[in-house]
């Protein structure tokens, strides 16, 4: 039994350890899936003829991206959301993380 309790505590060292590695740097993970096919220098480029373009604004300046039409509803909110859970409760709701 003494020999038992050091054996497990070292396992489970190494077994956190591990795993801690593989999560330890979240930027590493989204550098990992923001991969560009683009160098810095082509998108500095495309950004400042967009500018030119004046489809970009400025830093700090506040640009109208375009006018969408406005979204009216006939329903109330509650309405909404008794269909909204009727809708969850029939299995016609996915909820979570969608797969892709």
């Amino acid at each position: 039994m003494k020999v038992l309790f050091p054996v497990a505590l070292v396992a489970a060292l190494f077994a956190s350890s591990a795993y801690a590695d593989e999560i330890s740097n979240p930027a590493d993970q989204i550098r990992e899936q923001a991969q560009s096919v683009k160098t810095r220098a082509q998108v500095v480029s495309e950004l400042q003829a967009a500018r030119r373009a004046g489809a970009m604004g400025e830093v700090g300046e506040d640009v109208e991206y375009g006018q969408h039409a406005a979204v009216t509803s006939q329903l109330s909110r509650a309405q909404v959301a008794a269909e909204a859970l009727k809708a969850r409760i029939a299995g016609n709701v996915q909820v979570g993380e969608l797969e892709g």
